[in-house]
């Protein structure tokens, strides 16, 4: 047996083998949406923003289920929340407040990343890392023009920006060496 990149097949293949199954696509997003509860409680306070693990599980979830289903899990992670479920940090629901912008950066951050992996940049986990840090670049971006509506530029730099450069780019290189192997997939030799 060898080990090759099956570009066009990620976790959603290989864990429940019907493409389309309406099923298995409930049952990922479900999945993610715990995922994600559970990656919003682990957390250490900074400030307005504190730090989670929310940005890997999204980027995660993004690069291993795809641009699609990424999104729609993530979609429905938020929606959850805004419908009064507790699923944000500390146990917390509804989407206005001082990290709304973040929350509302996952969507497009997780279609990034899955459309990244999917056209190639699985190959290796440097170019996943640099997918991972287009995607969390947009998560900040969206953060940061949020979180300076309630406390103004520079402090929205201070709190929400600076303090994360070294814990992002930790998670984001576990992130990155997780990621590639959920589109790898062992073929027997013909």
């Amino acid at each position: 047996m060898h080990y090759l990149l099956a570009l066009n097949r990620p976790l959603r293949s290989a864990v429940w083998p019907d493409q389309n199954s309406i099923l298995k696509q409930i049952f990922l997003v479900i999945l993610g949406v715990l995922i994600l509860a559970v990656s919003a409680q682990i957390s250490i306070p900074f400030g307005p923003v504190p730090c989670t693990l929310q940005t890997a599980a999204v980027l995660l979830i993004g690069m291993s289920y795809g641009s699609r289903l990424g999104a729609y899990t993530i979609g429905s992670y938020l929606l959850a929340g805004a419908c009064g479920l507790p699923v944000f940090i500390n146990m917390s629901s509804g989407l206005f407040g001082s990290t709304m912008g973040y929350l509302i950066g996952f969507i497009p951050a997780a279609m990034l990343s899955g459309y990244l992996l999917q056209n190639g940049w699985a190959r290796t986990a440097f170019t996943s890392f640099m997918a991972a840090i287009l995607a969390d670049i947009i998560i900040f971006s969206f953060g940061y023009i949020g979180l300076a509506g309630f406390v103004g530029w520079e402090k929205a730099y201070l709190f929400g920006v600076k303090p994360f450069l070294i814990t992002e780019t930790l998670k984001l290189g576990m992130v990155a060496l997780i990621a590639p192997r959920f589109w790898k997939t062992s073929k027997p030799n013909d």
